[in-house]
């Protein structure tokens, strides 16, 4: 797949700005979607691109984020305060290292998603891909 210049989705530097992402449907296509622009939000895991969602029903995303070059991504999740960790974090492999792949369980609420950069440098775009379980009994 070649992608284009990405023009960057705007408000991804505060919790009142930023952009709010459509789940996928438990079972149903992926949500997949391009952006990439200036790291500007100050998490408590390094600088971040923000993006918020809000859950209905519990459910189990498994998120992906990918990037064509040598830079160091992450992805974190935060409660709706925007500053509280939550579950776990996709940023095992270093520099260089990608996708990063998690999973993680969320209940009824509202959440933040931070793509964080740990490089001097930007990629050109990353690309992000969730999708929708139901969590097994007892999660």
């Amino acid at each position: 797949v070649t992608v284009g210049p990405v023009a960057p989705q705007a408000g991804t530097n505060a919790p009142g700005s930023a952009p709010t992402l459509a789940l996928p449907a438990v079972g149903g296509p992926a949500l997949a979607f391009f952006d990439g622009g200036t790291y500007d939000y100050a998490s408590t895991n390094g600088p971040a691109r923000l993006y918020k969602f809000v859950v209905t029903d519990s459910v189990v995303l498994s998120t992906t984020v990918d990037w064509p070059s040598a830079e160091d991504l992450g992805l974190y999740f935060y409660t709706a305060d925007a500053t509280t960790d939550f579950g776990d974090f996709a940023d095992a492999g270093g520099a260089a290292a990608h996708p990063e792949t998690i999973d993680n369980t969320f209940g009824p609420g509202t959440y933040f998603m931070g793509v964080t950069n740990f490089s001097l440098t930007n990629p050109p775009y990353y690309g992000i891909t969730i999708t929708a379980a139901a969590p097994e009994s007892g999660e």
